[in-house]
């Protein structure tokens, strides 16, 4: 189990290679379980990863911060077909301090 801080987006402005010049806040650090490769194609591949949320967040919903940190890329190409690999993260909560996230990795062809 492996230990991460997560944030919250609070800016929208940039797109998701760019997110970084985004506003962030700090949310929690919470404990993050290994991927489970649940689907995959040469495109893409799709993750399942629990979450555990410390105790002192019980009542914090974390499931918009867990996406945002889970979501990234670091493509910043001008064009398409570029190879790079982006993740998007759907965050769902399961108990007060237990979440599933579902990361889709896929590249951009």
């Amino acid at each position: 189990m492996q230990q991460i801080n997560v944030y919250q987006r609070l800016t929208h402005k940039f797109t998701l290679g760019w997110s970084h010049e985004d506003e962030w806040e700090d949310a929690a650090a919470v404990k993050i379980l290994p991927l489970k490769r649940i689907a995959s194609t040469d495109e893409s591949d799709t993750f399942t990863q629990r979450v555990i949320a410390p105790s002192s967040h019980r009542k914090t919903d974390l499931s918009n911060a867990i996406a945002s940190t889970l979501s990234h890329s670091g493509c910043r190409h001008e064009y398409d077909c570029c190879g790079c690999v982006s993740y998007h993260a759907i965050v769902r909560r399961v108990s007060a301090r237990e979440y599933v996230a579902r990361v889709h990795a896929y590249r951009n062809y």
